[in-house]
């Protein structure tokens, strides 16, 4: 691994490119490791979770943490689209398109390994989401 990061930062050098440091994670599974990585005269943080792209990436590929944390940024685009969802003069068929934010929730979804427990939390938000247009559909359709 040392020889690979050093090839790396050979060809950053030739094309006028400084390897950050401070930013460079590495992730053996644990902590304490016998033998650390070095950069330059600096030595590479090992860690066992790290966020890259606005992803939780762990040492143990387990994607609980990251699909809860994704469940409660979906709730709270759901939550700022509550007056949208309120609002009468806007027709069901746009409500429908603001459905957005499931595109929040399975943001980088085909990175995850899915547990039977995360499957149904994610569900269970769905269900959640239709419920909340539900409501609305019956008001709109009573109107």
């Amino acid at each position: 691994m040392q020889s690979n990061l050093e090839k790396v930062t050979k060809a950053a050098e030739i094309m006028g490119l400084q390897i950050n440091v401070s930013k460079t994670k590495s992730m053996f599974g644990r902590e304490n490791i016998e033998q650390r990585l070095q950069l330059g005269q600096s030595e590479v943080e090992n860690v066992q979770e790290f966020v890259y792209l606005r992803s939780l990436i762990t040492w143990d590929n387990d994607c609980s943490q990251e699909i809860k944390s994704r469940i409660g940024k979906a709730n709270g685009a759901m939550t700022k689209l509550r007056k949208t969802w309120n609002r009468k003069e806007i027709s069901l068929e746009t409500k429908l398109k603001l459905l957005c934010v499931f595109s929040v929730l399975l943001y980088a979804c085909e990175t995850w390994t899915i547990k039977r427990r995360d499957k149904e939390a994610i569900k269970a938000f769905e269900m959640r989401c239709y419920r909340v247009g539900q409501k609305n559909w019956t008001i709109l359709k009573s109107v």
